[in-house]
């Protein structure tokens, strides 16, 4: 394998990589990357000018490279393979993915000093990151986290009742009693609906919301909106107040789970559990094949999504910089 190291300028074709990689996700997409504000360099290996390899650099001006992980990011910074390469029978395409992969660390040193991964959950085996500098440790070598999020296969139901049937029965119980309390559920894109109920739930939680990271919110329910790739779902009482909201982004493979949010007076009606059912029944009948619950790494928010019957899988969060 003889490779090659380039800048790709075309977003089109960034996107058109990312949509066919089986890493690829909402997070790698251009237009999602490019709510963080910052410059962005779209890196790719290739052979015989085949992309083979590609991986999305953010840096931040006068800092550098942004370390891993970003805020609201699941997987932007990791690095994706073109599927060629990753369908191949594991005794030729692991060692050709760990080839490449050791190619392009050695480029993206070269040039940035710094690498930062959140690695989509395919990627697990990451030896060729535990062996950088495998002879030169002082020259700087990768510290992983190991971090875990909940997905739900829904290719394995027969349909979304078998689904129903799989979760815990509380959920379920909570799901059948909404319509009882007269809850109704409508579809919008509210930002600042959204905005208030995400405040309120992180007052209530004694975490006060930082003003860059509502923008950087602002900067996606925008693109969400531009793109068609988020749907808003709102609870409502009988009454007409609004109680809580979810924001799923999606891509053609999945969906995920992005934003939850309940007003902290209204949290015995379980709105939560009923707005993120109805918009798991509105992805089976989209033909979906995945949900991503987005993290399941503090023990309640973790309990939470796994009684969804959402499958704790892991992924690495892998940083790695110059020595000083």
């Amino acid at each position: 394998m003889s490779f090659s190291f380039r800048l790709l300028n075309d977003k089109e074709q960034w996107n058109s990589f990312v949509e066919r990689s089986p890493q690829g996700s909402i997070f790698s997409s251009s237009g999602f990357l490019e709510c963080y504000g910052h410059s962005i360099d779209y890196c790719v290996v290739e052979e015989d000018g085949k992309p083979l390899a590609a991986v999305a650099v953010l840096q931040e001006a006068g800092k550098g490279v942004l370390p891993a992980p970003l805020y609201f990011g699941l997987y932007p910074q990791t690095l994706l393979f073109d599927e060629s390469i990753w369908n191949q029978p594991s005794h030729v395409g692991v060692p050709a993915l760990l080839k490449i992969t050791d190619f392009f660390l050695g480029e993206l040193w070269a040039r940035y000093g710094r690498i930062a991964f959140t690695l989509h959950p395919s990627l697990q085996d990451i030896r060729a990151l535990s062996w950088f500098h495998y002879q030169q440790p002082a020259l700087g070598t990768f510290k992983t986290n190991v971090n875990y999020t909940g997905i739900i296969d829904l290719s394995s139901y027969q349909d979304f009742e078998a689904y129903l049937r799989s979760i815990r029965r509380t959920r379920r119980q909570e799901y059948a009693a909404a319509a009882r309390k007269g809850l109704s559920i409508r579809e919008t894109m509210d930002l600042d609906l959204l905005l208030e109920l995400y405040r309120q739930t992180h007052d209530r939680q004694g975490i006060e919301v930082a003003s860059h990271h509502e923008q950087l919110l602002k900067n996606i329910f925008r693109f969400c909106e531009k793109s068609s790739a988020g749907r808003m779902l709102v609870c409502t009482t009988s009454e007409g107040r609004d109680v809580a909201a979810t924001l799923f982004l999606r891509d053609s493979r999945t969906a995920y789970y992005f934003i939850g949010a309940n007003h902290p007076d209204s949290r015995q009606l379980n709105a939560g559990p009923y707005l993120v059912l109805e918009n798991i029944k509105f992805f089976w009948n989209a033909g979906l094949s995945k949900i991503d619950m987005v993290g399941i790494n503090s023990p309640n928010r973790g309990d939470f999504k796994i009684s969804f019957d959402a499958k704790p899988v892991p992924f690495f969060v892998s940083n790695c910089k110059a020595s000083t």
